[in-house]
């Protein structure tokens, strides 16, 4: 009877032990996973920041530090579209000069510039399309069959690598193209358009805002303007470490950079 409750006593310890030791692994592999997600977030929304300072400084001609600038240019902002064009004009004494004429060619919303990208669809080889399968306002999905190709050897048939909006059809069936010719331009989002832009200086979920940064510093003489954004509290322990010295963050205060050092 003694050895029997013994038996019990060890089997409960055993029991315990076991739920103990299968719950701190469990804790430790959701914690790591909610780190990633949270990192993985973070970047994407660093990116955007990034992308969102670069457009501002071409139009403004510097970086920002100021949110609402950042948040007021994104909403409502425009970028004027230019074409570069070299004239040579040749002198009387017979030296030659190059007027750069730089023309604005249309514009489009700061939004629309920073959240999309235009991929411009090329021809793979020499020869003959034979079927095409998208018109201008298609909306295409990743491994969408675009078109088709005859070539000397074989017959390609071509899959769309992203998903995006078609803008502009070159070519119809039955035309010849040559290796590298546009077939049509793609464009695609970088970032969802449903995304809150009133919420850019946050930290995905959290009620953070980024540290942000921006001035000019001087290498060898020239002035030269740069940003940084830094997540300011990161959730992983390895990035607070040296007063948060690995916490996400793009660009930086004294390197002439607007990479991430996620990069």
């Amino acid at each position: 009877m003694v050895t029997r409750i013994i038996s019990y006593v060890f089997l409960a310890i055993a029991l315990y032990l076991g739920y103990f030791l299968f719950d701190s692994v469990k804790s430790v592999i959701d914690q790591e996973k909610y780190i990633q997600r949270v990192e993985t977030n973070t970047i994407e929304k660093l990116r955007l920041i990034r992308d969102t300072e670069v457009a501002y400084q071409m139009v403004h001609g510097n970086y920002t530090s100021n949110w609402d600038s950042l948040v007021n240019f994104l909403q409502r902002g425009t970028i004027y579209i230019t074409e570069r064009k070299e004239e040579i004009v040749q002198k009387e004494y017979g030296a030659e000069e190059v007027i750069v004429h730089i023309d604005t060619v249309g514009k489009m919303p700061a939004k629309e510039y920073v959240f999309t990208e235009l991929n411009l669809l090329t021809a793979g080889d020499t020869g003959v399309i034979t079927s095409i399968n998208f018109e201008e306002g298609d909306i295409i999905t990743k491994n969408f069959q675009l078109y088709s190709l005859q070539t000397k050897v074989r017959l390609f048939k071509v899959r769309s690598p992203y998903e995006g909006t078609v803008t502009k059809v070159y070519v119809s069936e039955g035309a010849r193209v040559n290796r590298g010719a546009n077939i049509a331009d793609i464009v695609r989002y970088k970032y969802p358009p449903e995304i809150d832009i009133t919420r850019l200086p946050f930290v995905p979920g959290s009620n953070r805002k980024f540290d942000i940064f921006a001035d000019e510093i001087n290498r060898s003489g020239v002035t030269i303007d740069v940003f940084e954004v830094k997540d300011p509290n990161p959730v992983n322990p390895a990035r607070r470490k040296n007063n948060n010295e690995r916490a996400l963050r793009v660009g930086s205060r004294t390197d002439v950079t607007i990479a991430g050092n996620w990069e």
